[in-house]
């Protein structure tokens, strides 16, 4: 089948200025042509599939290039890259599999099988197939990459740091590289040399939000404090995604029975300053820090307004719950310990808030959070007045705090 239609190459260079409608209008307009031309359905489907409400037409689309080219490593290619931006991680290891067989000793396809190795977390194996692609292609800064990558994830930081600089010398201008390289840097505790990669990225496309993200984290670390909080986020990273939330979740419950007089206090006080320690790190570390950024104009221009509010409004959260901590010491009151507790727990919301995009996804996000601080008020009064139904309110703010951060991952309007 002869898949070199004009329309291929005007669309190619369209999907590289990242105008994918303009490049589907050029790919639609060839398949008017040739309605079986399977690059034509695996170059469509890449274009759809930037569009999450697009997802299943994109899949449609990257099967139906398999279906006309079974036996084309290519096109099962993009069916991996098309089914694992779907969320069907199942389907684009079979479909990558698929493509390794029939051609594998294709780096690309060794390096896409490692992608998808690493999504799962499973290092070592995604480590195999990037040492082999580098065994195939020991210059390709690609390949170096991705096993730096893997291997500052593996805490192998000096091997990842020999890859990165290989690579660095081969493409000192991807941006890709550079980002890369930036978090291997974070994870080896060198900040410096953190921000100087993703400043590199950032200047040769502004626009990329992980190296954003990085550069915060970076400048973040150069204070030791966070810089230790982050080396620890990162290497608890390994642990499977479910793992912060079983264990938060089951340490507030005991925190909860305890302000409630169900358990006593005194054996667990050790076991509450662990629980309110914990909280401030997964989910205040990050707020706090940039807390501390304000006070450079360079922090201050990394920084996105509703970035700094969250600083602000969670550095006053913990204030307030230091002041009701202290009250209630003085003058001991359940009410008073169960305000402090959610004063703490309002700050996940609110540290989160700035991973929502601006906009429908940002105002759901807020009346959400709005919604559990009404019932965080309902609570605290039922339970002043020692009401059977206070527990009821207050689970049901507690589990949607507690949670907050997955709700932003998942609202509508995700990048």
């Amino acid at each position: 089948m002869d898949t070199r239609h004009p329309a291929l190459p005007r669309a190619q260079l369209l999907i590289n200025q990242r105008r994918f409608r303009l490049a589907e209008e050029e790919l639609r307009r060839g398949l008017a042509d040739e309605p079986e031309n399977a690059m034509m359905h695996a170059q469509l489907a890449l274009c759809m599939v930037e569009e999450p409400a697009r997802a299943a037409q994109a899949l449609a689309a990257a099967k139906a290039a398999v279906a006309y080219a079974p036996n084309d490593a290519t096109m099962w290619h993009a069916l991996a890259r098309v089914a694992e931006r779907c969320g069907k991680v199942n389907e684009a290891e079979l479909a990558a599999a698929t493509a390794l067989s029939l051609a594998p000793r294709t780096t690309l396809l060794l390096l896409n099988g490692a992608a998808l190795l690493l999504e799962r977390g499973w290092y070592r194996a995604a480590l195999r197939l990037a040492e082999r692609a580098l065994e195939i292609a020991p210059n390709d800064a690609n390949a170096l990459m991705t096993a730096g990558a893997l291997r500052s994830r593996m805490g192998l930081h000096n091997r990842a740091r020999a890859d990165f600089d290989r690579a660095l010398a081969l493409e000192p201008d991807d941006k890709a590289v550079q980002a890369n390289a930036g978090w291997a840097a974070l994870r080896r505790g060198d900040a410096e040399a953190a921000v100087r990669h993703f400043r590199t990225s950032l200047r040769l496309d502004p626009e990329e939000p992980r190296s954003q993200r990085g550069l915060r984290e970076a400048m973040r670390a150069r204070n030791p404090a966070y810089g230790f909080y982050l080396r620890l986020s990162l290497g608890l990273q390994r642990l499977p995604a479910f793992f912060k939330w079983v264990a938060v979740a089951f340490s507030f419950m005991i925190l909860f029975a305890v302000s409630l007089d169900v358990l006593p206090p005194l054996p667990l006080l050790a076991l509450q300053v662990t629980v309110l320690t914990l909280t401030v790190l997964i989910w205040t570390a990050p707020p706090l820090a940039d807390l501390l950024l304000l006070r450079s104009a360079e922090g201050r221009q990394a920084l996105d307004p509703m970035r700094k509010a969250s600083a602000v409004g969670t550095a006053a959260l913990l204030a307030v719950a230091a002041a009701l901590g202290v009250a209630h010491q003085l003058r001991p009151s359940g009410a008073v310990a169960l305000a402090a507790i959610l004063a703490v727990q309002f700050t996940i919301p609110l540290s989160t808030a700035p991973r929502t995009r601006p906009g429908r996804q940002r105002m759901v996000f807020g009346a959400i959070v709005g919604l559990l601080a009404v019932f965080a008020i309902i609570s605290l009064f039922r339970f002043a007045q020692r009401q059977d139904d206070a527990v009821l309110w207050l689970m049901a703010s507690a589990a949607g705090l507690l949670y907050a951060d997955v709700l932003a991952e998942y609202l509508p309007g995700r990048r």
